[in-house]
């Protein structure tokens, strides 16, 4: 509720692929309740706007290329990588420019 004032607001979901780790070390996923929780106030505030990350990240070869960084853990199964970090500020642009 503090941004429901606020004029736009973009939110970013999170790349389902944030559950494989807590799931082998017997943690309950929680992508897909975050992602909920998201899309239920994007629902509910006509200036609130989703940037879908998690079907980004699920498309092509994106999570290979963008994504995966070898040994870092889940940090490296859920933020992107130099090259992914430059395609999210791209994505962010559009969505304000688009939305905003």
């Amino acid at each position: 509720n503090l941004l429901a004032n606020t004029q736009c607001v973009i939110m970013v979901n999170v790349s389902t692929y944030a559950d494989v780790f807590p799931v082998l070390a017997g943690d309950p996923p929680m992508a897909d309740d975050i992602n909920t929780a998201i899309a239920q106030q994007v629902d509910a505030h006509p200036n609130f706007h989703l940037l879908d990350f998690n079907a980004w990240v699920h498309t092509g070869n994106n999570f290979d290329d963008y994504i995966y960084q070898p040994g870092a853990g889940v940090l490296g199964l859920v933020h992107p990588n130099a090259a992914g970090q430059q395609i999210l500020a791209q994505m962010y642009l559009g969505a304000i420019q688009h939305f905003c």
